[in-house]
């Protein structure tokens, strides 16, 4: 019997992590704080490809405490990070 009581709802053989992507962080970081804290709810749901994410503006609000308008400013500012940095 060991003293760990195993967590509801954690996957088994996969380990509680995720990835972000090393080289747009700095860039995310440049949107401000409110956006990293955003960028990282969404990293958390994304899929394999790291390209889609199952999260929402309702997940950053539940995840962080962050308001939706914060929440939904935090997301434009990725998005329009992402537009600057494809031109």
């Amino acid at each position: 019997m060991t003293d760990e009581t195993p967590r509801k709802g954690r996957s088994k053989g996969t380990g509680d992590f995720f990835a972000v992507d090393y080289g747009a962080w700095p860039a995310v970081c440049g949107q401000g704080l409110n956006a990293a804290v955003a960028y990282v709810v969404l990293a958390r749901f994304s899929g394999r490809d790291n390209m889609h994410t199952a999260a929402s503006i309702q997940a950053i609000e539940k995840y962080t405490g962050m308001g939706r308008e914060r929440a939904r400013a935090s997301v434009d500012a990725l998005i329009a990070e992402i537009g600057r940095a494809h031109v």
